[in-house]
């Protein structure tokens, strides 16, 4: 195992450290990039559970994706899941992975979508006092917009988060290459 010599994303997060916004999106391209490598590989492997914590931003600026604890292999079925146990960081969870129903890539672009809102505005897209809230809101309704806590946003930005945070896998980005941008 890699010894990383860095901090979570979460923490520059929770202390809202002033970041140029370039630096976020490079940093959060790097993650799409680590998604993609995990995504292309024979056999594929969702990690399930992207959220700031699991991303380590080393001392030089590269970001890292860790924790594949939860992560699923294509094709082997690994899980000893009772019905209706859902695996993931609650405010992280996609659509479909509330649901339920069959996962693909594109989970793990729903919470990279999540994580890029959160970077962006040191905000959570989906909040809710209860699990219950914070699960309707993920399947109904839209977050803010980015405007709310950044003022003026190019449309381009508020676009591609959107598309992220798509609630049908299909109108989502297909992958994390570099497309987003």
């Amino acid at each position: 195992m890699e010894c990383l010599d860095g901090e979570p994303v979460s923490r520059v997060i929770n202390e809202r450290r002033a970041m140029p916004i370039v630096d976020k999106l490079e940093l959060f391209v790097q993650v799409c990039d680590g998604l993609q490598h995990a995504h292309d590989r024979k056999p594929q492997v969702i990690h399930r559970d992207i959220k700031p914590a699991n991303v380590i931003l080393l001392r030089d600026g590269t970001a890292k994706i860790v924790d594949f604890g939860i992560a699923r292999v294509v094709g082997i079925e690994t899980s000893t899941l009772q019905a209706g146990q859902l695996l993931g960081s609650l405010s992280y969870l996609s659509p479909e992975q509330i649901n339920s129903v069959p996962i693909d890539a594109r989970t793990d672009i729903f919470s990279a979508g999540v994580m890029l809102y959160e970077l962006l505005t040191y905000a959570l897209p989906f909040k809710g006092n209860e699990p219950a809230a914070v699960f309707v809101k993920i399947l109904r309704e839209d977050p803010p917009p980015l405007s709310t806590y950044l003022g003026e946003v190019p449309p381009e930005l508020q676009a591609c988060v959107s598309k992220a945070l798509a609630k049908k896998t299909h109108d989502r980005y297909q992958n994390g290459r570099g497309t987003w941008f």
